[in-house]
């Protein structure tokens, strides 16, 4: 009974990920991501920004060439963290769990260098100005979601 109530849970949480992934793909990359996402502001706030039609360009053509593989490795570290409880709750050993945590760690480094890369290039072809106000704009979110 208590193997079903866990797979059940998995199932549904694993069911919610994806629904909220489906919704809002970036979503769910920031929720497992500790370095600021900033597409998504660049996206919604392009107006506000003043950025160009080049700049538009620039950011769609990097969202098309990297979210995939940012979704995957938030997929990788999401299915990992909930592999991790339930290989510790069937009593797994402990060099299974370790190496299951190496692979989240990895995918965590994978993700957080892709976002540090995207913020260089976000540099790149902003100007300062707009680079500040992109920061500010963030800023302003974070206060307000606290």
């Amino acid at each position: 009974m208590k193997i079903q109530i866990t797979l059940l849970t998995v199932m549904l949480t694993l069911a919610l990920s994806y629904a909220s992934a489906m919704e809002n793909p970036m979503m769910q990359v920031a929720q497992v991501n500790p370095i600021p996402m900033f597409m998504p502001i660049l996206v919604k706030k392009s107006a506000e920004l003043s950025l160009t039609q080049v700049q538009i360009e620039a950011f769609a053509k990097w969202r098309g060439e990297n979210m995939a593989s940012a979704l995957q490795a938030s997929n990788a570290i999401t299915n990992g963290e909930i592999a991790i409880k339930q290989a510790s709750l069937d009593s797994k050993s402990r060099k299974e769990i370790d190496a299951m945590l190496v692979d989240v760690a990895k995918a965590r480094a994978d993700l957080a260098n892709r976002t540090l890369r995207c913020h260089a290039r976000t540099k790149e072809i902003l100007t300062a100005d707009q680079w500040q106000k992109l920061l500010n704009i963030y800023a302003m979110k974070n206060v307000s979601n606290k």
